[in-house]
């Protein structure tokens, strides 16, 4: 680089008299820059150097985020390194979600492989309702840039509240740091001693430091530390610090919620649970009934052809008004007959013969008509053009499902409901409307591997044999022993440990047989059967498998606890909906900063995450379907 000789002015710091201020000759005809120009270079090279040098500390330092508050809860601010934890953690939970979907060609009105900026978004009715200015989301990224800051309030009004309620801890000498960020705690430090780290006990403590450090061995091999890689996933600027932060005030308040619900649920005695189910048999009710359905057959509107004039929409009405009328009375000639459960089923045979693509193979099928054990949902599904509008309400109960669950219903009713399309959906009552009881079985499952006689006894695990017949004389020589022994529930166990190859064998072999368990029609008509009695024993034969069970006891009846969560739910609800309303809980969002930070999110997730993300997409294997219009966004 050539020597700058400088302007004598800017060495004297004396202004130098000339004619000609752009350009000064010297002996030997020589030009020289004068100073205004050399300076504007000089500014010029080192604004260059510390854009292309600077530019990526500052953007990687986290400085900005530091410095800048996207909203405002009462005197708590909501600093960019947290908003941008939670707002990728919302991200990642969503493409998580959607991803599933799209593996199975599922339209969302999401498409995963793009960031949430270049999703555009539309506001459901409910959330116009709740909020106004749900109408400017224009993108996902609109609607995650609010939830994330909600999502943030939420969690420090219950944080909020759990430290004002809360005395299970001794916090003496607690120092609460509401608006400071806490140091990152060790066993000894001061820190320890303030909120939140305060209000936690040792083993929460514990989990916090293990999920610490799990992050810490599972990036060891690359040589990258806790914050570099919490920076990479959550942003610059989130560290060990934030994250330790963010997971006390998460354990706080999950801890309040906890409480708050088993607060709720206890204000429901038994008296009031069961008032409850007699209001509401639909929704907590269960019901053994047996359905078909038959559609009329009617041709589509004929179409102009050469002979043939287009069929009129008038014309056709016409027609399938008439057609609709045979095939209702035909509706009623057949319910007729159907007198008894025999008569049911050969008519249930009928029509499904009938409508198969082939009569000749057609097989019947008795259990796929029976709907045991099921709640009002199935008999809801059947709606008639008047329940149509009313299917929107919430606790929606349509005719069918009114008319089931009615405590007047007798075993052998039979009746029919059209639903919109104009089918006729049959159903037979096969035992009315009843709470579903659980009940505690205990269970020894001898497992057949291998049908062959050559498989040898050391080739097997424990409660596994060899074949069928094996798996038979070994039940009855196992269900022998117990009837010789003491006959109770702890000798029975002991026998699952060492005979049982089922998935409680180890904890005695214990299954509760709820109404989400899932087991063979057999299985669960002995273990459900209203006159079964404690002690009770039976082998079933199970595909290739014998099960040896056990009637331990009668559990309270399921909607006890069914009810009690929900309204428990509903209160607690209530209760926080009350709670973000007080006034120091009051939102207030700085619209420019949470943009100016989203954009940021956005351009790195489209930078840095997306293509990671795509990569590992289970590509959809059919054409899909297109549920957008029931998740809203779409």
């Amino acid at each position: 680089m050539s020597k700058i000789v400088k302007d004598p002015a800017e060495v004297s710091g004396k202004p130098q008299k000339s004619k000609k201020h752009r350009v000064s000759r010297k002996k030997g005809g020589g030009e020289k820059i004068i100073p205004i120009i050399e300076k504007i270079i000089a500014v010029v090279l080192v604004l260059t150097v510390v854009y292309f040098i600077g530019k990526p500390f500052v953007n990687n330092s986290g400085l900005i985020e530091r410095s800048v508050t996207v909203a405002k809860v009462g005197g708590q601010k909501f600093k960019a390194p947290l908003f941008s934890y939670n707002y990728r953690d919302l991200y990642y939970r969503l493409f998580s979600q959607y991803a599933q979907y799209y593996s199975y060609g599922i339209d969302v009105g999401f498409d995963v492989k793009k960031v949430p900026s270049e999703n555009p978004y539309k506001a459901t009715e409910d959330e116009l309702d709740q909020a106004p200015e749900a109408a400017s989301w224009k993108t996902w990224a609109d609607w995650m840039t609010n939830q994330t800051i909600l999502n943030m309030r939420r969690t420090w009004a219950l944080y909020a509240e759990a430290g004002l309620t809360e005395g299970t801890t001794d916090v003496t000498n607690v120092v609460d740091i509401t608006n400071a960020d806490p140091s990152v705690p060790s066993a000894t430090s001061v820190e320890n001693r303030t909120l939140p780290f305060a209000a936690l006990s040792d083993e929460e403590k514990a989990e916090i430091d293990e999920q610490i450090q799990s992050i810490r061995d599972s990036n060891k091999e690359q040589n990258v530390t806790v914050n570099a890689a919490l920076a990479r996933n959550y942003g610059p600027g989130f560290t060990e610090k934030e994250l330790r932060q963010q997971l006390a005030y998460d354990i706080l308040t999950q801890r309040l919620v906890a409480g708050k619900l088993a607060e709720f649920k206890a204000t429901y005695n038994d008296k009031k649970l069961t008032e409850l189910y007699n209001e509401d048999l639909v929704d907590y009710g269960r019901l053994d009934y047996y359905t078909f359905v038959e559609k009329p057959a009617l041709r589509e509107q004929r179409k102009a052809t050469e002979k043939v004039k287009a069929e009129t929409d008038e014309e056709y009405a016409k027609y399938k008004t008439a057609e609709l009328a045979k095939f209702k009375k035909s509706v009623e000639d057949t319910t007729k007959k159907l007198t008894d459960l025999k008569a049911f089923l050969a008519g249930a045979e009928r029509v499904g013969k009938a409508a198969a693509d082939d009569p000749k193979t057609y097989k019947f099928d008795p259990d796929t008509y029976l709907k045991a054990r099921a709640d009002g949902q199935g008999l809801n599904a059947i709606t008639d053009k008047n329940d149509a509008e009313k299917a929107a309400v919430e606790h929606f109960h349509s005719d069918a499902a009114t008319w089931g669950f009615n405590t007047a219903r007798k075993v052998g009713d039979v009746k029919v409901f059209y639903g919109a399309d104009d089918s006729a959906n049959y159903v037979y009552i096969l035992r009315t409307v009843y709470p579903f009881v659980p009940a505690t079985v205990r269970e020894i499952v001898i497992e057949t591997v291998a049908d062959s006689a050559d498989t040898t006894a050391a080739e097997l695990a424990i409660g596994q044999v060899a074949t069928a017949k094996d798996a038979e004389k070994k039940a009855k020589d196992v269900l022998a022993i117990y009837n010789k022994g003491k006959k109770t529930a702890e000798a029975f166990g002991e026998l699952a440990k060492g005979n049982s190859s089922g998935e409680t064998a180890t904890e005695g072999g214990v299954v509760l047989v709820s109404s989400s368990i899932t087991r063979d029609a057999k299985y669960l008509a002995w273990a459900l059967d209203p006159a079964r009695k404690p002690g009770d024993t039976t082998t079933i034969a199970v595909g290739t498998s014998v099960y040896v069970l056990y009637y331990e006891k009668t559990e309270k009846a399921e909607y006890f606890d069914n009810i009690g969560t929900t309204k428990s739910q509903e209160d607690y609800e209530k209760w926080e909906k009350a709670l973000l309303e007080k006034d120091e809980f009051k939102l207030k969002i700085n619209e420019t900063w949470a943009k100016f930070i989203s954009k940021r999110i956005e351009k790195d997730l489209k930078k840095n995450v997306l293509p990671r993300y795509v990569s590992s997409l289970q590509e959809p294997s059919n054409g899909g379907l297109d549920l957008s219009s029931l998740l809203g966004g779409g």
